[in-house]
């Protein structure tokens, strides 16, 4: 999961107008100015239609939730797919948990798996969890 510390630097970069991503997250947390979920949906909106996989990441999680908007799982899933398709690790792990639990998606422990061992491979440790809990039984 998205630790503060980049949360932090997402926001510091979009202030100097570096990342849409970076201002959505500002909007949601009430970083620099009021909280306002819209405008951060928004934000986040375009850049994850423009393919920012860290911003379908957010997104999903925001769907998944139901914080700005209305809840989705099946939102969620298809914007962490993507995500995930393009390498993002803490989307992979969180798509594990989905076809582990069957949210979003018709429950698949092999997919689970898979997605799981591709996170772990890049150092997620919650994906390396995951996987030893699926071991230990």
């Amino acid at each position: 999961m998205k630790s503060k510390a980049l949360i932090l630097l997402l926001g510091m970069l979009s202030v100097c107008g570096w990342t849409q991503e970076g201002t959505g997250i500002m909007y949601n947390d009430g970083k620099g100015g009021a909280k306002d979920q819209k405008e951060a949906i928004s934000t986040l909106t375009k850049s994850s239609e423009q393919g920012d996989p860290y911003a379908q990441y957010i997104l999903g999680g925001c769907y998944m939730v139901g914080q700005g908007v209305d809840k989705n799982e099946r939102e969620a899933v298809d914007l962490w797919t993507k995500s995930a398709s393009q390498g993002n690790a803490d989307a992979q792990c969180i798509l594990g948990i989905c076809y582990n639990e069957g949210k979003g998606v018709v429950k698949n422990q092999g997919e689970a798996i898979k997605l799981w061992t591709k996170s772990a491979a890049q150092g997620n440790k919650r994906a390396k969890e995951e996987l030893e809990k699926i071991e230990l039984k």
